[in-house]
């Protein structure tokens, strides 16, 4: 199966590093979360990314990725002492999913700019169709019943194939 790709540039990448460099991100293990999307309907709570994020930072590096819609979601994430990066521009924003291991997110176009970019993930479905809409991959798609600990283990099981893949080559 054909999987198109993006390639963010140098000056991409370099933005992407300088920005998780501010919050203090380790790039060997970096998990780029995608909460928000363009629908509030479509979004996983957001208690439960909070949940997820502290259960992937016992091995991982875990950052917030948030957009011009998700600006509210800010100060509950910062309540929680996660880090947060905003309004970060598309290129900067594939240049983090192309660095990070992994990524989860919502039903959006930044989780399939995630994807398109190279970075293996999960991504949460509420209402639309997922055989119709899923990102393409190495993607896993789960439904918005689906428990934190439920998606780490997807995340895991879909990063540490991704990196053997990656070390074979």
């Amino acid at each position: 199966m054909l999987h198109p790709r993006i390639e963010p540039n140098r000056d991409d990448l370099r933005a992407a590093a300088d920005a998780l460099a501010k919050v203090r991100c380790n790039l060997s293990t970096l998990i780029a979360i995608f909460a928000g999307s363009g629908s509030p309907a479509k979004n996983w709570p957001l208690d439960k990314f909070a949940t997820l994020a502290r259960i992937l930072s016992e091995r991982s590096s875990v950052v917030f990725i948030l957009g011009p819609a998700e600006f509210a979601m800010e100060k509950t994430l910062r309540g929680y002492e996660l880090p947060v990066l905003i309004d970060s521009d598309l290129g900067t924003v594939a240049g983090i999913a192309r660095l990070a291991t992994g990524f989860v997110g919502n039903d959006s176009g930044v989780s399939h700019l995630a994807a398109g970019a190279g970075a293996p993930g999960v991504v949460i479905f509420g209402a639309s169709d997922p055989i119709r809409w899923r990102p393409l991959g190495r993607i896993a798609v789960l439904d918005q019943q689906v428990t934190p600990d439920e998606v780490a283990t997807a995340l895991i099981r879909i990063s540490d194939r991704h990196a053997r893949e990656k070390h074979s080559r």
